[in-house]
């Protein structure tokens, strides 16, 4: 029996759950500084998950009250274009909003990348 996520309707690939909490535990660097800084709410107040199954695919950082998707970046992305486009469009069609940061922007530029992510927070409540 499949697993039903926080999504309403969404039914979850109980293998994709097993493999985001494995992602979970092997987070990249840069994935995890902004991890430090997305946790607790620290973020005007939003909550976000990490390594959440949405539609299929899993979004590096979710927040379910402001419908918005955090992506960071590697190389491994570069190889990747055509997937990344595929699955932003499934986000945008079901009303997400994505934002996409490249791994060097958050280990160099955290508060530009903080910045921007408080912006589009500031964009999902008008």
């Amino acid at each position: 029996m499949k697993k039903q996520s926080m999504i309403t309707e969404q039914k979850v690939n109980p293998a994709k759950v097993k493999f985001s909490k494995r992602l979970r535990s092997h987070m990249t660097k840069s994935e995890e500084i902004l991890w430090q800084r997305l946790r607790r709410s620290q973020v005007e107040g939003v909550h976000f998950r990490r390594q959440q199954v949405l539609f299929g695919f899993i979004a590096d950082f979710y927040s379910h009250s402001k419908r918005l998707v955090i992506e960071v970046d590697g190389k491994i992305h570069n190889e990747r274009v055509k997937e990344d486009k595929k699955r932003e469009t499934v986000f945008l069609d079901n009303g997400i909003t994505v934002i996409r940061f490249k791994n060097e922007e958050v280990e160099t530029q955290i508060d530009k990348v903080l910045q921007k992510i408080s912006e589009t927070i500031s964009e999902t409540n008008t």
